[in-house]
């Protein structure tokens, strides 16, 4: 286990990733999309804009017949706060 105060001026890689449940008629599945920065390592919201922008971009390609998207998190710090709600309407 990691606590946000061992995080900080750590160098290394970046992993966010999604896990997107999906659902067509009455067949439900999972796919999990992991994106990897090793250059840039830090988890603030513009990291987190631009990873969602990414899973965002993947799904609608992926998966064009999707109409409605819902976003939930793990309530890590990086995802909470206020500037990440009022860009996901824009990315969405």
């Amino acid at each position: 286990m990691e606590f946000t105060c061992d995080w900080f001026a750590k160098r290394g890689l970046s992993v966010h990733g999604a896990a997107v449940h999906l659902k067509k008629g009455d067949q439900k599945f999972v796919v999990y999309y992991i994106n990897i920065v090793r250059d840039r390592p830090k988890q603030d919201r513009y990291a987190v804009c631009c990873h969602v922008d990414i899973i965002m971009r993947h799904i609608k390609i992926d998966f064009s017949w999707v109409k409605k998207i819902s976003i939930s998190s793990d309530n890590a710090k990086c995802y909470n706060n206020e500037h990440v709600g009022l860009v996901l309407p824009f990315i969405a």
